[in-house]
């Protein structure tokens, strides 16, 4: 597994007052919530509403962006506090700018009270949960869906799309990535100091750039003239499009 870590020296200390709607009510833990936008470099990311500029002339128009994660945990030096085990982040139904926006959220996730030094999860399915079934879990599950099979597991991410590959303006090309297998999951830490007392809530935002997911920042890119569908878990396609997600991902 691949850890990264990023650093922000923004502190988010939790701040209240007596009419403020989320002071402290009490003995209740506090209450954290994950918020995920996606863009499409500078643009908000739209599903089939907005097309984009691609490499070589090529345009696209997205239909799918979904994406795991699990082991979601809090850090505090070397000191691990886990909060969830695993969510499905699925943009499919982000229509509008003000959709986009807003993003996805988990919401209300219990914490324990304390001071944090950052955060950190894996993108995709860990290799413990890869080794569970779809037939484990009761429908609703975040891992009721996606399962591809005992030797592969999890698809870890999805991106479908229409594409005007030749330029014509007509978006006539089908295409459908999907990655999964337990080398392309990537564990991603964040610095992000955070203080929380019982009662309170707070807010951890992050952003998913899909561009720097197709194209590598020493420009590398997919080139869908060659690939146009792609189920699979070991491939120079799924190698490079998880070799990019650390650069992608972004805490705010």
């Amino acid at each position: 597994m691949n850890k990264f870590l990023f650093f922000l020296p923004l502190v988010a200390v939790l701040l209240f007052t007596s009419c403020d709607d989320d002071q402290p009510t009490g003995d209740d833990n506090a209450l954290l919530t994950l918020n995920f936008t996606s863009t499409y470099g500078d643009e908000p990311l739209m599903m089939l509403s907005r097309s984009y500029d691609y490499e070589d002339d090529m345009k696209l128009e997205v239909q799918v962006f979904q994406f795991y994660v699990t082991d979601i945990t809090l850090l505090n030096g070397d000191q691990e506090t886990p909060i969830m085990d695993v969510d499905l982040i699925n943009f499919g139904d982000v229509y509008s700018n003000e959709d986009a926006l807003a993003g996805k959220s988990i919401a209300d996730i219990e914490i324990p009270e304390g001071n944090y030094t950052g955060i950190s999860f894996g993108f995709g399915v860990d290799p413990v949960l890869n080794q569970t079934a779809n037939s484990d879990y009761n429908a609703g599950h975040p891992l009721f869906d996606n399962y591809w099979g005992p030797q592969t597991g999890y698809i870890f991410y999805k991106f479908e799309a229409n594409g005007d590959l030749d330029g014509n303006g007509e978006f006539e090309e089908q295409l459908s990535i999907h990655i999964g297998g337990n080398k392309n999951y990537n564990e991603l830490s964040f610095e992000k100091p955070l203080s929380v007392v019982n009662g309170s809530k707070e807010t951890l935002s992050f952003n998913i750039d899909l561009e720097k997911i197709l194209i590598s920042e020493n420009g590398e890119y997919l080139d869908f003239n060659e690939v146009k569908i792609h189920h699979n878990a070991d491939s120079p396609t799924a190698n490079l499009l998880s070799g990019n997600i650390p650069h992608a991902v972004t805490i705010k």
